[in-house]
C-alpha cells in the first residue's frame, strides 16, 4: 500500500495513515457510519413527528457521500487508460469501466428506490 506524493511513491505506514486520515476517512465514515439507525434509535424513545422522519432523510442522504469514491475510482481507470504502456489493455479497461459504471448506476437507482418507498 502507497500513495503518491509530489511524484514520489510513499509506502511509510504511519505517512499513508496520516494521508487518509486528512484525505478519504471524513468522507468514509459519513458513508459508513449508521447515522439514521442511531437517530432511529433515540427518535425510538421521544415522541417527534414529522420532523423527525425528515432528519432520518437527511442522514441518509450523508450516505451517499460513498458516492465520491465511486467517482474517484472511474478517474483512476482513465488515468490507467491514459498511462504509457497500456495502450494493449486499453479496451479491456473500457470495458470494464462502462461495466463499472452500469452496475453502479443501478445500484444507485435501487438505493434511490429505497429512500422513496421508506
Amino acid at each position: 500500500t502507497s500513495f503518491d506524493s509530489q511524484g514520489y511513491l510513499v509506502s511509510d505506514l504511519r505517512a499513508i495513515a496520516v494521508n487518509y486520515l486528512r484525505t478519504w476517512f471524513i468522507l468514509d465514515f459519513a458513508g459508513s457510519f449508521p447515522f439514521d439507525r442511531l437517530l432511529g434509535l433515540v427518535l425510538e424513545s421521544s415522541s417527534s413527528g414529522s420532523g423527525a422522519l425528515q432528519l432520518m432523510r437527511v442522514f441518509k442522504l450523508v450516505r451517499m457521500f460513498k458516492l465520491l469514491r465511486a467517482i474517484k475510482f472511474v478517474n483512476k481507470l482513465n488515468e490507467l487508460r491514459h498511462r504509457e504502456g497500456f495502450e494493449v489493455f486499453d479496451t479491456l479497461i473500457g470495458i470494464f469501466r462502462v461495466t463499472f459504471l452500469l452496475v453502479f448506476v443501478a445500484h444507485l437507482y435501487g438505493c434511490i428506490f429505497n429512500m422513496i418507498i421508506d
